[in-house]
């Protein structure tokens, strides 16, 4: 009787080993599926400013004849960039 209950009780503590690893690892699954959405969030925001990046160059370049302060005023987020294409239009 006493070799029923060690194999019982051997068998409750891998069944509970079992249970804790699979929850640790669906917790993992979840941490991982939330840094993906993150991940993708970010990358969105990024194509969406990569987006009007090419059009501020694209705008710049094709009017040449505008000054600098009317564009900056339609992209002030991008001066750093106009600053550049102005820069590059003169050489």
């Amino acid at each position: 009787m006493g070799y029923n209950m060690s194999t019982a009780a051997e068998t409750s503590a891998a069944t509970i080993r079992l249970a804790t690893v699979k929850s640790e690892l669906l917790s993992l699954q979840v941490t991982k599926m939330e840094e993906d959405r993150v991940i993708e969030k970010q990358n969105k925001i990024v194509d969406a400013q990569m987006h009007l990046v090419r059009q501020c160059i694209g705008f710049v370049t094709e009017k040449p004849g505008w000054p600098k302060e009317d564009i900056l005023a339609l992209f002030p987020a991008f001066e750093p960039i106009i600053e550049k294409v102005f820069a590059n239009m003169k050489k």
